[in-house]
């Protein structure tokens, strides 16, 4: 499998767009019928208010025929400290 990733900065990098796309094939010798191909995309939105921190949410979609589909909403803050 893998993996296909992107990042779009704009405004000087004040705000960003990204998106990543999965493909992974699965194979257990051990375990019949467990076997499987698992998909995923993930978009995400991004916005740095001052140079030392940014502010992210994520938006993930996973899928294959053991689980079904999956959901995320992932929100995250970033901030740089420094003593």
């Amino acid at each position: 499998g893998g993996e296909l990733s992107g990042e779009k900065l704009l405004d000087g990098g004040r705000f960003e767009l990204g998106t990543r796309l999965s493909v992974y094939d699965w194979v257990d010798p051990a375990r019949e019928g467990r076997d499987a191909t698992s998909f995923g995309y993930v978009l995400a939105a991004g916005f740095r208010p001052i140079d030392e921190s940014r502010v992210r949410v994520e938006w993930e979609h996973s899928m294959n025929e053991l689980v079904g589909q999956r959901f995320r909403l992932l929100g995250l803050v970033d901030v740089l400290v420094v003593r």
